[in-house]
């Protein structure tokens, strides 16, 4: 599986703290997940909550954040509850099907219906888009994966994350070369994207033991003919 959001995560860039909000304080709530404070990651995400509540990388980490705390079924209950009383809001369906994304192969379909109805109210979401190509290729649905990773990034030519996860299943299905195409167009949109340079240096390192080995082999080849 790609390792997306959380394994869907965005794709990380360079540890620089951002000059604005809710930004600033993302990469706070980020700081706090990676010591597994989700007390405090949780406090602060429901103070962003209440100033920005329609941001959907705030909705995001406050799901993603429930999830590592083990309290998963508080985020489908708040979303939930949002996504029926509101249901002609894009944010909502998706916001639950990204939290359904999580629960388990039984709620895989309702996370990919749910995305695919917030795309028909807002054809702009590019994170149902990425929500969507993850939940299908878990299910094994490679070529559908694939196509919501395009469409992401035919909503958003210049955005790195669907770069990289769209190289991740290329890479997954072994085919490398379409892999290393598509880390590079990550590169491009975002020379700080770290996961696309990793994934860079591992296709390099992996290219360079191949030709060692093949190397090898053509030389015991040719001690053999003398």
């Amino acid at each position: 599986m790609p390792t997306s959001d959380s394994s869907q995560t965005t794709a990380s860039s360079v540890n620089t703290v951002p000059a604005t909000e809710p930004e600033r304080s993302l990469f706070e709530v980020r700081h706090f997940l990676r010591k597994a404070d989700h007390d405090r990651a949780l406090a602060l995400l429901g103070q962003l909550l209440s100033r920005f509540p329609h941001h959907v990388e705030v909705i995001r980490e406050h799901i993603r954040c429930l999830k590592d705390a083990g309290r998963l079924t508080e985020a489908v209950e708040i979303y939930g509850y949002r996504q029926e009383h509101e249901p002609l809001v894009a944010l909502w369906q998706y916001a639950l099907g990204f939290a359904y994304s999580w629960m388990g192969p039984s709620y895989r379909e309702a996370a990919v219906e749910l995305c695919t109805r917030a795309l028909e109210l807002d054809p702009t979401l590019k994170w149902a888009c990425y929500n969507i190509g993850f939940v299908r290729h878990e299910m094994g649905d490679v070529p559908g994966s694939v196509h919501y990773y395009e469409k992401a990034i035919q909503i958003d030519p210049k955005n790195d994350t669907a770069y990289v996860f769209l190289g991740q299943v290329y890479k997954q299905e072994g085919r490398n070369d379409i892999a290393e195409r598509q880390f590079q167009n990550a590169i491009q949109a975002n020379g700080n994207n770290i996961t696309a340079l990793r994934e860079l240096k591992l296709i390099s390192d992996k290219k360079e033991k191949e030709k060692g080995i093949f190397g090898k082999i053509l030389g015991i080849g040719s001690q053999k003919k003398r």
